[in-house]
Order: structure tokens, then C-alpha cells, then sequence
């Protein structure tokens, strides 16, 4: 008997389901916010030692050169004549990090709450973890590295995240891992598995663009925007959906599905019963 799946309960409209969980979704957003705020400060608890900072950033172009990865210098050149390009660069460096990944993850509370569970915890492990290399692994971004030839976009052309407001509270030598790229990987990957169609074209279009950003304003090398994607597969692996098994009373063991927007009961065929051995008539007398 083939297995079925049945929802525990059904669908609600959306209006339904974005005006009934506010609670929730206040609860969701302060969560959000938290991982927002962690991030910031875990960001200041890196170290602030220049000098292995800016070495980490010359081995780390050099490394890049042996390995035959393509010139971030040269990439950014390809650019720096185009001043609008250059602007807009910035602009989508400082404006679409945070407002493309918070309007995600309301657009996934909303319309896919399963998934939407998973993709924050996952986030949250990602960011875990690339705290983590902020820490022990300080690294100059290019823009701060004398000596390779690329040119800080956000001082010149502007906006600059770093501006004298935020310059001595934020941490600059925190460039390994790229949680822009890591976080534009995790919007894509989460997209294409559950939303339809052109949605899931935005998602990659994000993440393309946010990994040559990264660059082209020299604030990232490519080897960091590789690692915050590793990280974010790492942590999609550890917050993977499980199936458990739920017991009926009377009744065979059904799979309860993790997996989707709801639980699914995942039918299983009844048990076997072994057959009963056929009974043998007693002879009677009439018979001998």
C-alpha cells in the first residue's frame, strides 16, 4: 500500500495568518533583532591588533595568486571609470544587507512558516560561527592593505559604511568570513528550494551581486565570500529537517514529516498479520 500525506491541519488564508500571529510575529522580529544586534557586537569583540591584521591580509592575497584566483584589483579596475557603477556598488553594499535578508525572513514567517524556522536558525548558526573567525583569524580588507593597489570606493565615491560615527565603534578588521556573502547564499538556497518561479531567480541575482560587491568595493577578498559560503552550508546541514515517528493510539506508527509549512502525517502500511493455520476437520466415525 503506497504511503500518502495528509496535512494535521489545513492552510489558512494569509491575511489570517500574518494578522492572527502577531504575537508571534513581534516575538520572531525581537529573535531577529537580537541576531542582528550579536552580530554587531561579536563584530567589536575581534581583534583590533593591526599589525597581524594587515599580514593576515597580505598572505591572504598572496595565497590568492598561487591558488590562480582572479585579480580583485583588476575587477574593481574594470569598474572605477564608471563612477555611477561604482555609487551604485556602495549603495548596495550599506543599503540591501540587512533590509533584503530582514524582508526575507518576514516574507517567510509570513508564507512559509516551517521554512521559515529553519532558515533563522540556520542564519543564526552561520553568524555563530563566522563570529567565531572574526575572532581568531583578524584580517584587513583590501581597501586597508597598502601595497596591492585597490582603492577604498565608500571613502571616494560614497556612501561608506565606516563614516566617522561609526568608524571607532565598528571593527574593520573583521573581514573573514563574509556574512554578506553568507547571508545572500542562505536567501538563495532557502528561495530556490520553496518559493516558485522568479522568486527564485531574485534570490541568486542577490547572491551574484552581493559576491562581486563584496569585491569591487574592496572590502571582502573572494576567499572570504567562499568561506561565509561554507559556513552557511555547514549550518544548513546541522538544522536540516528531521522526521520523527509519532504513536497513534491502536494504531501503526505514522511518520510525522518536519519538513514544509506544516506537519504532514505520512501514512504507513498496516502491519502484516501472520496467516492462521487452517483448521483440519476431525474425522468421524462416518468417515472410518
Amino acid at each position: 500500500m503506497a504511503a500518502t500525506s495528509s496535512p494535521i491541519s489545513p492552510r489558512r488564508p494569509i491575511l489570517h495568518r500574518a494578522m492572527g500571529g502577531v504575537p508571534s510575529l513581534l516575538w520572531q522580529v525581537g529573535l531577529v533583532a537580537a541576531l542582528f544586534l550579536l552580530y554587531r557586537f561579536g563584530r567589536t569583540l575581534a581583534s583590533d591588533d593591526v599589525t597581524r591584521a594587515l599580514r593576515n591580509g597580505n598572505d591572504l592575497w598572496h595565497l590568492e595568486r598561487a591558488l590562480n584566483l582572479p585579480s580583485e584589483e583588476s575587477l574593481q579596475r574594470l569598474v572605477l571609470s564608471r563612477r555611477q557603477l561604482v555609487s551604485a556598488a556602495n549603495w548596495y553594499y550599506v543599503g540591501a544587507h540587512f533590509p533584503v535578508t530582514i524582508a526575507f525572513l518576514l516574507g517567510l514567517f509570513i508564507f512559509r512558516r516551517g521554512t521559515y524556522a529553519r532558515a533563522r536558525n540556520a542564519m543564526a548558526v552561520a553568524t555563530g560561527l563566522g563570529l567565531g573567525i572574526h575572532i581568531l583569524y583578524p584580517l584587513a580588507p583590501p581597501r586597508l592593505v597598502t601595497g596591492i593597489g585597490m582603492v577604498d570606493t565608500g571613502t571616494v565615491f560614497g556612501p561608506s559604511p565606516y563614516n566617522s560615527a561609526v568608524r571607532g565603534a565598528a571593527n574593520q578588521f573583521a573581514a573573514m568570513p563574509s556574512l554578506h556573502v553568507g547571508w545572500a547564499v542562505l536567501v538563495a538556497i532557502v528561495a530556490w528550494q520553496v518559493l516558485p518561479g522568479w522568486w527564485r531567480g531574485l534570490g541568486v541575482m542577490h547572491a551574484s551581486v552581493t559576491a562581486v560587491v563584496v569585491v569591487v568595493t574592496a572590502n571582502h577578498y573572494w576567499i572570504d565570500g567562499v568561506v561565509g559560503t561554507m559556513i552557511v552550508l555547514v549550518a544548513l546541514r546541522l538544522t536540516r529537517p528531521r522526521r520523527v515517528r509519532a504513536r497513534a493510539l491502536g494504531s501503526p506508527e505514522p511518520l510525522i514529516d518536519l519538513r514544509g509549512d506544516h506537519l504532514l502525517c505520512v501514512a504507513t502500511p498496516p502491519r502484516a498479520t501472520p496467516d492462521r493455520p487452517t483448521s483440519v476437520p476431525t474425522p468421524t466415525t462416518d468417515d472410518i
